[in-house]
């Protein structure tokens, strides 16, 4: 995976050149070059953003970085636009995708939402690499496709919930250890209750079972 650094004032004309690079402007939803003085005042206010991030991506040297991966945070839709750009000697040789992964993995230290990215049809090499990093087609035109990656969110939860039921134990041991015969008549109305959700669980397999029965049963007849 990728090293990455915080990008800093004394990266704008480096982003600035591969920004207007003409295979980036040919992949970027929008098409037209940046002039400096609008770069600048943009690249200066987003360092200041407390919700847009920007990581530089590098082999051993921090001084030398190959690309640049970016969140945008719309706190209102608990969302963030991403989007990734490499040095022009730096494209064909897979470091999109292990720089998009490690700017990922640093990016969910500081906020917790859906990853979305907007790539033109075209843009093969982009696909693969935000695919290849759990985003998955929403929308699709003739001019650009809209990824989302919500396993994100899934892993949040894994982590809250695994953390939740250590909680949940540490508690028990708090209630046997104080009022034993009030816990064990408590735990014993979780047991059941989880047992009435094994039921109802098992009534959704069975559904899903059926339809599948179901539907072979109707191709089986149709090919008669």
């Amino acid at each position: 995976m990728a090293n990455l650094r915080e990008a800093s004032i004394s990266d704008k004309d480096r982003i600035l050149e591969w920004r207007n690079d003409s295979v980036s402007l040919a992949n970027s939803m929008n098409d037209q070059p940046i002039s400096a003085e609008a770069h600048n005042i943009w690249f200066k206010d987003t360092l200041a953003d407390p919700d847009k991030f920007i990581f530089l991506g590098y082999d051993s040297n921090p001084d030398i970085p190959f690309g640049m991966v970016r969140f945008d945070v719309d706190a209102n839709n608990h969302q963030a636009d991403v989007s990734i750009n490499l040095a022009p000697d730096a494209r064909g040789k897979g470091l999109g995708k292990s720089l998009l992964g490690a700017g990922i993995k640093e990016f969910l230290t500081y906020r917790t939402c859906i990853l979305s990215a907007q790539i033109k049809p075209k843009n093969k090499a982009s696909i693969a690499c935000f695919k290849s990093n759990d985003f998955i087609v929403y929308e699709e035109t003739p001019q650009r496709l809209v990824l989302k990656n919500k396993i994100v969110i899934i892993d949040a939860i894994e982590a809250v919930r695994t953390r939740n039921n250590v909680n949940w134990m540490d508690i028990m041991r708090v209630a046997m250890r104080s009022a034993p015969q009030d816990a064990e008549k408590i735990i014993g109305r979780i047991n059941s209750d989880d047992g009435e959700i094994s039921r109802l669980l098992s009534l959704l397999s069975e559904q899903a079972e059926r339809a599948d029965t179901s539907t072979k049963a109707s191709i089986e007849k149709a090919a008669e």
